[in-house]
């Protein structure tokens, strides 16, 4: 029971980040990202430790010191997100409408190898739960 709280933690922890991202793009008609990272995007497409929200100026995917950073979200230590998009990007973005300027895809939440949980992000930049049955993490 506490494991599935957690993960419900944790899952509630990236879409929020999902959502403030998404929400800021539209407020400000520009395009918002999301990337792993503290203080830069690490280019990596497993998420772990902290996720940075900023505002990409030149739409690239990867935070400049000249680009407003709106947000560093904390993950949960020992929390791994996979992120697995159509364009094989390490990072999320939104445009000013809300879409994901094809960047669809889908993270899964990895614990021992396995596939716990997954957030898929649709081409409008919606996400939606996936309940998904243990798989392996690296399909």
């Amino acid at each position: 029971m506490v494991r599935r709280e957690q993960q419900r933690a944790d899952v509630n922890q990236l879409l929020s980040a999902i959502h403030y991202a998404r929400s800021q793009a539209v407020q400000s008609q520009q395009f918002v990202t999301l990337c792993s990272g503290r203080q830069r995007c690490t280019g990596s497409q497993l998420w772990q430790t902290s996720i940075l929200a900023f505002v990409d100026g030149d739409r690239d995917g990867d935070y400049d010191e000249d680009e407003t950073l709106l947000q560093n979200f904390s993950l949960s230590p020992g929390v791994s997100w996979q992120w697995s998009s159509f364009r094989q990007k390490s990072y999320l973005q939104f445009e000013g409408n809300g879409t994901t300027r094809a960047l669809n895809g889908t993270f899964s939440l990895c614990s021992s190898g396995k596939v716990e949980r997954q957030i898929v992000i649709s081409l409008t930049g919606r996400p939606r739960i996936n309940h998904q049955d243990a798989i392996d993490c690296n399909q």
